[in-house]
């Protein structure tokens, strides 16, 4: 899905001491995926109510600025979907072209890193249904351990 798009004046923050001062252009991505009879929607791009703003949003305008041409809930709508047939947002990290729409699914259950949502300033009213905080797994599987991947805090949180 396409969730915004992103200019930056400074594209060494993220190659750190390469590219000082070059500009950098990148896409917000949102994933929608169908598993079993539940729809998970992983991040949920730049806010829906910055579409064709003339003036951009950021969180950061000193460095960073998003526009956005399609809301998310137009996209939706063009495969018969609505907000509210999601069931859970998994969040990859809370920067604003992340999170900008996670408001639009409350009956969701929103999925994110402990780390995250300890980190995530305090907000007026709930991002969702629940949020499941998931800490990263202790230890690493083998690369010759074939088994299917599962979180194990998602899975003894109810989740699959």
């Amino acid at each position: 899905m396409d969730c915004g798009h992103s200019k930056a004046n400074d594209e060494s923050v993220w190659t750190p001491g390469g590219n000082i001062g070059k500009p950098i252009e990148f896409s917000s991505t949102c994933y929608l995926i169908r598993h079993g009879s539940d729809i998970l929607l992983w991040d949920t791009g730049v806010p829906d109510d910055t579409v064709n703003n003339l003036a951009d949003w950021s969180t950061l305008p000193k460095l960073i600025v998003y526009h956005l041409e399609r809301t998310i809930t137009s996209q939706l709508a063009e495969i018969g979907l609505k907000p509210e047939d999601v069931n859970f947002v998994l969040v990859s990290h809370t920067h604003g072209d992340h999170i900008g729409n996670v408001r639009l699914f409350p009956d969701a259950t929103v999925v994110m890193q402990k780390a995250e949502q300890v980190a995530r300033p305090a907000e007026p009213r709930p991002i969702g249904k629940s949020a499941v905080p998931c800490e990263p797994p202790s230890r690493r599987r083998k690369s010759h351990d074939r088994r299917p991947i599962r979180s194990a805090d998602a899975t003894s949180a109810g989740l699959w």
